[in-house]
C-alpha cells in the first residue's frame, strides 16, 4: 500500500508499506535526498556529501524515522503532501491500524 507516490498530486515522494523478511517497513522508493538530485548542498541533510543511496536511510521501521525522513525532504522544498501526515498521525493514535513500530 502506499502513502504517496511520485507526480499526479505534485508529490516528490514514493512512499510505500512493505513485509520483509516478517518486519512492517516503509520504503521512500528511488529518494531524491539519497541520490542527491535537485538539493542544494547546503539545505542537504548530510551537507550535500551524498553520493550513494546507502547513506541516506530510505527504509524505515519506526515512525520517528520516518518523519524524520519526511521533515528532510520538506526541509529542501520537496513536497510530500500533508495526507502522508494525518495517516501517520491516525495511525499513531490507533495500534491497531499502526503498521510500523509505535
Amino acid at each position: 500500500m502506499s502513502y504517496s507516490r511520485f507526480g499526479w498530486d505534485g508529490s516528490d515522494v514514493y512512499l510505500y508499506a512493505a513485509i520483509e523478511d516478517g518486519v512492517n517497513v516503509i520504503h521512500c522508493e528511488q529518494c531524491i535526498l539519497a541520490m542527491g538530485d535537485f538539493i542544494p548542498d547546503e539545505l542537504h541533510p548530510l551537507g550535500g556529501t551524498v553520493t550513494t543511496k546507502e547513506e541516506i536511510l530510505t527504509r524505515f521501521t519506526s515512525y520517528p524515522q520516518l518523519e524524520k525522513h519526511i521533515e528532510d525532504h520538506r526541509h529542501v522544498g520537496h513536497h510530500v503532501p500533508t495526507y502522508v501526515d494525518v495517516r501517520i498521525l491516525r495511525e499513531k493514535e490507533d495500534p491497531a491500524e499502526a503498521w510500523l513500530q509505535l
